[in-house]
């Protein structure tokens, strides 16, 4: 008899076992173990990704898990950070009643979202760069070619708003371009640490606790006017990063300057001697970013929903 119960703090075992039993499929998937779970998770207290128990829903046949749901508050809207049931259990209701004590917890919220887009909490990597548990560079998403999880959606009233592309190449090949478009920037490069967009370039964040990365800054004057991120994915797989952020301040975008960083950053990768770069755009959103990504020579790898 499946019976649905919350998280306890006795289940970290069975949340990884699940975990890597359930989604050692999917893309950038990599065996979690205990800590991972705990620290991204149930011991998170960053601030709208601060773990209730009673947001985690578990659904039990005996003293196995068949399927799990995580819903959060964000101020006055509710979400839900995670759904899945295990293939032999589908299509019984498990699912819909996952759901609605998902709901139920988050009664008293004025809506309910499901979002891939730049919150995508305790699975993703909200708080900075490091590998999110699979997925996207940014977090764990739905792709397009999953069906029964749109369908299943759908009927719950959620319909993707955009689509979104992992586009992926070699750092080390050498696409055909004009001119770097810099004007008066100045480049800079950081390991572990960037500044902000808007700042002076001394001004750094530290990412020591996260994975290693790199940055570069577009600097005019004594501002940073651009920045890009770029970081490891190598639990994923050997050779693998990721493109985390490309910020350009609106000012300064249409000059070449998003461009001139990204190449820096590849040509920083190549070095490193890394074998593919991934990053995640949403073309609708972004056209200027998907033209800047395509035109240094990445092609769509992965095609997702975002809701």
């Amino acid at each position: 008899m499946i019976r649905f119960r919350n998280w306890l703090p006795a289940d970290l075992p069975a949340a990884v076992f699940y975990w890597n039993r359930a989604f050692a499929d999917r893309r950038n998937f990599f065996p979690i173990d205990e800590r991972d779970f705990r620290d991204r998770v149930v011991a998170n207290r960053h601030g709208e990704e601060a773990f209730d128990p009673a947001g985690f829903q578990i659904a039990t046949d005996g003293a196995e898990w068949v399927g799990f749901a995580h819903a959060g508050r964000r101020a006055n809207r509710g979400y839900l950070a995670f759904l899945h049931v295990r293939e032999p259990h589908r299509r019984h209701g498990v699912g819909g009643a996952l759901f609605d004590l998902c709901l139920s917890y988050l009664a008293g919220t004025d809506e309910v979202f499901v979002d891939g887009q730049c919150f995508n909490p305790y699975y993703g990597n909200v708080q900075g760069p490091f590998i999110p548990f699979w997925g996207t560079p940014e977090g764990i998403s739905v792709p397009q070619g999953d069906r029964e999880a749109l369908a299943f959606l759908e009927r719950r009233g959620f319909v993707p708003r955009f689509e979104a592309v992992t586009m992926e190449r070699a750092p080390a090949d050498s696409p055909v371009l004009g001119e770097k478009g810099e004007g008066n920037a100045t480049f800079r490069s950081y390991v572990n640490a960037c500044p902000a967009l808007g700042s002076r370039p001394d001004d750094l964040v530290p990412h020591a606790r996260f994975d290693r990365h790199i940055a570069w800054a577009a600097v005019v004057g004594e501002r940073v006017a651009g920045r890009v991120i770029a970081y490891s994915m190598e639990r994923a797989r050997s050779g693998l990063w990721g493109i985390y952020d490309l910020e350009v301040e609106e000012v300064a975008r249409g000059s070449g300057l998003g461009m001139a960083l990204v190449r820096r950053a590849l040509d920083s990768l190549a070095a490193l001697r890394v074998e593919t770069c991934e990053v995640l755009t949403i073309p609708a959103l972004s056209p200027a970013a998907y033209r800047v990504y395509e035109r240094l020579g990445f092609g769509v790898a992965v095609r997702w929903a975002i809701f």
